[in-house]
């Protein structure tokens, strides 16, 4: 029994089965096996089996009748011999009354078999568990075949409710649309192709879905077999991209200057408006400094100031300048902004400036206007001041005239006057002439037309000043001009003319509204003395505020309350042209300061400036 030779018309048969790779057995109806093809022997060699029998599986025999009683091949399980895994086949034979088995080595198979039932188990466990949605399409309808689990998270919809429809159904009108214009045409590079789109959620909004899509072709006619596509969610990358673009494009539509910059000062970026104002190309080829573009002063600003703000609250605000390429220096308003990266350090900074050229230009003219009307007014005050202060100098003049005729006439006496005595009465003229040249002097001052110029100033001192200013006429109407002032009073920043020139008209405003009030004030005067008292007092107020206030024992405010009393052109005077008080503000506001009016609990107003501290 070491070959298959059945006599008689198998005989064919056996000669084929002397050549075959596979192990080959011819049994009889109760199982025993007659004879077997060499390579059985050589398999069981092989295995080191003690006989080529041993290869047949355990359950041959019922294998046997179960074919001859069917009368018909049979093809059973796999059963392992050693490293080998062969797949048995029963053909019925000899009328049935014997059995051809056949044995095929399949273990390379069903290997395979095994690797391909793990792969599509992980792929399957992939598919279900991945939050993209993964699916299969049929070509040209796009008619979903498959949809993993993560449709219903994303699209609402289970997978069941998917499969069988079209993927396009589910399209934006016009990203459908776009798709079916350009279907046709679209080429799947290397078999993907990747498209953003709108897909319709099963609650009626739409979502955007980035998918990645592949083509499966027949390996031999390349017949496109189907699509497979893993899609997911990008709505929220998708609107920042757009909200990205919008700002790039207001960005470089805005006439603000836009820079970005690294913490080293490297700039980044420069939007077309800075490029245009300063002069320069787009840095790309050139690694331009923030430090080039500004002046030394403004970046020794920004390094000093504006990083350091903006690292700590992340923006900064202030107004320094820029430089452009032909040198010329262009004042802005400028906003730094920190932008943090992932671990809260900061990534870069940017910048807006804004040009205020033509603001300093038009503040520079209210300037040179609000000077202009400041002198004016002091003008006109003196102008009204006139007959008193010529009254003033007639004084000392009338008096250098008597001493000098008295002079004159000890000389031509008998015996003429002394040295001594001449000496006397010239000291006495120099003395009225110099109080006259003072006299002169002090108008001289408050007439003259100055440029606005800040310094500290002393505001008691100032106070002092325009009280001996004033004090002559005050003492024709017989009034009192009172200080009260705070000794330890901080110094203002200010421009010390224009402040004596607010001080100024308070203080005639207070005396003509007590000589209004209480009467004439030619001759003795029949009132209380305390009630033709003008009273200028100082004080510290909080937040280092310094203020100066004027009381007047006058009528009072006007029913209508302080406000319309500095509005221009307005006057409770025969003769006034009511621009006292709205120049007054003007000034004190653009000091940063204030003016403001109350009426005083015992009669009269009291009308208050304020300052803040010089730093």
């Amino acid at each position: 029994m070491t070959a298959l030779r059945p006599p008689g018309p198998a005989a064919p048969f056996a000669r084929l089965a002397e050549h075959l790779p596979d192990p080959v057995f011819a049994c009889n109806s109760d199982g025993s096996v007659l004879a077997y093809n060499p390579a059985a022997a050589g398999l069981a060699g092989t295995v080191g089996l003690d006989a080529p029998e041993q290869l047949l599986p355990a359950r041959h025999v019922e294998y046997v009748h179960e074919c001859l009683y069917h009368d018909e091949i049979a093809e059973l399980a796999d059963t392992r011999v050693g490293p080998f895994t062969l797949c048995w086949t029963y053909v019925p034979s000899g009328g049935g009354t014997a059995v051809h088995v056949l044995g095929r080595d399949v273990t390379d198979s069903r290997r395979t078999e095994a690797a391909l039932r793990i792969s599509e188990a992980r792929h399957r466990l992939l598919a279900e568990q991945s939050t993209d949605i993964i699916s299969r399409h049929s070509p040209g309808t796009w008619t979903f075949l498959y949809a993993s689990p993560a449709a219903q998270t994303l699209l609402g919809y289970a997978p069941e409710e998917l499969v069988g429809r079209s993927s396009l159904d589910f399209f934006h009108p016009e990203d459908r649309r776009a798709y079916q214009e350009r279907g046709p045409s679209v080429a799947y590079e290397r078999g993907i192709y990747v498209a953003t789109y709108r897909y319709r959620h099963k609650d009626g909004h739409y979502v955007y879905l980035e998918s990645t899509s592949r083509t499966l072709r027949d390996p031999v006619s390349g017949e496109l077999l189907e699509i497979i596509s893993v899609s997911r969610e990008v709505s929220r990358r998708v609107l920042a991209e757009r909200a990205t673009k919008r700002l790039a494009r207001i960005v470089e539509a805005t006439t603000d200057l836009v820079a970005f910059f690294e913490p080293n000062g490297r700039v980044t970026y420069l939007n077309e408006a800075a490029r245009r104002v300063l002069g320069i190309p787009y840095p790309e080829n050139k690694c331009l400094k923030l430090a080039e573009l500004m002046p030394a002063a403004a970046y020794a600003q920004i390094e000093r100031e504006a990083l350091p703000t903006a690292r700590l609250g992340g923006v900064w605000s202030g107004e320094t300048a820029f430089v452009d390429a032909m040198g010329r220096e262009i004042p802005v308003s400028q906003v730094v902004l920190a932008h943090a990266g992932e671990h809260d350090e900061i990534d870069y900074f940017s910048t807006i400036a804004r040009d205020i050229s033509e603001r300093r230009q038009a503040e520079e003219r209210e300037q040179r206007h609000q000077a202009e009307m400041t002198h004016v007014a002091r003008l006109i005050t003196m102008g009204e001041m006139a007959s008193g202060l010529a009254h003033e100098l007639n004084q000392p003049l009338a008096a250098i005239v008597n001493y000098a005729r008295g002079a004159i006439r000890r000389i031509h006496g008998e015996p003429p006057a002394e040295l001594p005595v001449l000496a006397g009465v010239l000291e006495r003229i120099a003395e009225q002439a110099s109080r006259a040249g003072e006299i002169i002097k002090r108008l001289r001052s408050f007439a003259r037309k100055s440029e606005f110029r800040r310094a500290p100033v002393d505001l008691n001192k100032v106070v002092g000043d325009m009280i001996r200013f004033c004090r002559p006429e005050a003492r024709r109407h017989a009034l009192e001009l009172r200080a009260e002032l705070t000794g330890t009073l901080p110094a203002v920043l200010a421009d010390r003319v224009q402040i004596e020139q607010v001080l100024l008209n308070l203080l005639r405003n207070a005396m003509e509204a007590t000589v209004q009030a209480q009467g004439s004030g030619h001759g003795p005067s029949t009132h209380d003395a305390s009630l033709r008292t003008v009273t200028l007092s100082s004080a510290c107020l909080p937040g280092r505020v310094v203020a100066v206030h004027v009381a007047d024992h006058g009528h009072g405010l006007p029913p209508g309350g302080p406000e319309p009393l500095f509005e221009q052109f307005y006057t409770t005077k025969p003769k006034g042209l009511g621009l006292g008080l709205s120049i007054s503000r003007s000034i004190m506001e653009a000091h940063g300061g204030a003016l403001w009016a109350e009426n005083r609990p015992g009669g009269g107003a009291v009308f208050s400036l304020s300052l803040p501290a010089a730093p």
